[in-house]
């Protein structure tokens, strides 16, 4: 397999790391394989124990290269937490050229300009997110090269996090002997993934349930519109259902994942769960529909979260694309009914898109993140070496080490 030919992203979360990696060919990008392993030293999308990050980072690559007998060294990891920040702010040019034609480098240096914005101690940018261009005044303008005037403007938004936490980040994921190629905001990487181009013109918001956090990416018009972590994710009602039971978190956790659902009406009254059958010191029972009655109450309020969000920016139920539900939160049995119900809006698991080859491998909501990275990658490691369709073909490229 040829130097270069692999691009892998790897998902570090709150109770897992997930991995991804894909093979470059002529036709796209073709899965090659993933991984899942269970983390520790995160918490809410912040390094709390660099070495615990180390290992599980280690693990879920050692696991990926053993499998899909490859070697990788650079990676795309996924920055998330409440630290992170949607800020808005514009740039602004002279065309460089006499006769005022605008090329790709007035582009970049005006994107470059809107980056420099004033941030407050310990912050650092992670992306631009160009929203419009603006020439001579004249605003809507999506694609700029080619065109004329003296005046190039960028209307976008920054994302900026903590300068220390993510520099723990990179610290741990160097320290896996790991290089890492590029930073991506996890939401925006799972819209990469699992949102096409209609939903994004529409108006969708997808909303990535982690162990952590929840995070959310709202789109209208084919832009970013508004991007906000919540602090509460599913996490809360592995510990809901530990308290109810008195019993470890892990098996708390086993339960959620092998019983729990968020439709308590459809659980029959007497099936009933005898914890001393599942292999941990643990006594009683506890009815599957006590258990789907404790899963709905969280998952109800984690969408409430999200719906509050959505009326903050006064799009609650006006996104006709609808909720578009990743993470490992989207594969509890009926969440997307009961995220019809609280958002008023469509609902739909988005899975990863744009790949070829054996599929099946990252067909799982909880890979979203990782697979956006690879995109993402892929999308950078493109720009300026291909130019495809012109000057603007190749810019697109470039924008989109930017823009989801």
């Amino acid at each position: 397999m040829g130097k270069g030919s692999l691009v892998a992203g790897v998902d570090v979360g709150s109770n897992s790391v997930k991995a991804v990696v894909a093979r470059r060919t002529p036709q796209g990008l073709e899965v090659v394989g993933s991984s899942i392993v269970y983390s520790s030293g995160m918490r809410r999308g912040i390094v709390i124990d660099i070495e615990g990050v180390v290992k599980s980072v280690r693990q879920a690559l050692s696991d990926l290269e053993r499998s899909c007998q490859v070697k990788l060294q650079r990676v795309n990891i996924s920055v998330n937490g409440t630290h992170l920040a949607l800020r808005p702010t514009r740039g602004v040019v002279a065309v460089a050229l006499a006769d005022g034609e605008i090329t790709n480098d007035d582009v970049v240096r005006v994107i470059g300009a809107a980056k420099t914005i004033s941030l407050p101690p310990n912050r650092e940018v992670l992306q631009v997110v160009p929203k419009e261009f603006v020439i001579d005044g004249e605003g809507g303008i999506k694609e700029p090269v080619g065109m004329h005037g003296v005046r190039l403007e960028v209307s976008a938004f920054i994302i900026d996090g903590s300068t220390s936490f993510i520099k723990n980040l990179r610290k741990s994921v160097e320290a896996a002997n790991l290089s890492v190629k590029s930073l991506v905001v996890a939401p925006l990487a799972a819209s990469r993934a699992c949102l096409n181009k209609r939903q994004k013109e529409l108006g969708v918001v997808v909303v990535d349930i982690g162990a952590g956090t929840t995070s959310i990416a709202v789109f209208e018009e084919g832009d970013l519109a508004h991007e906000q972590i919540l602090p509460l994710g599913a996490d809360a009602i592995t510990t809901d259902l530990a308290l109810k039971m008195k019993t470890s978190v892990d098996l708390a956790e086993r339960i959620k994942v092998d019983y729990g659902m968020c439709v308590p009406k459809e659980v029959p009254r007497k099936d009933v769960i005898d914890l001393s059958l599942l292999g941990e010191e643990a006594s009683g029972t506890i009815t599957r529909k006590e258990v789907a009655r404790i899963v709905e109450s969280r998952t109800k309020e984690i969408l409430e979260g999200v719906h509050k969000e959505l009326k903050k920016i006064s799009r609650a139920g006006l996104l006709p694309a609808g909720a578009v539900l990743v993470g490992g939160g989207a594969k509890v049995p009926g969440i997307t009914e009961l995220a019809r119900e609280v958002l008023k809006l469509p609902v739909q698991v988005g899975f990863p898109q744009e790949f070829s080859g054996p599929i099946e491998i990252i067909d799982d909501p909880r890979l979203a993140v990782a697979a956006g990275l690879v995109l993402w990658g892929n999308d950078s490691e493109s720009a300026g070496v291909q130019f495809e369709g012109g000057a603007w073909g190749w810019l697109k490229k470039i924008f989109r080490i930017f823009v989801p």
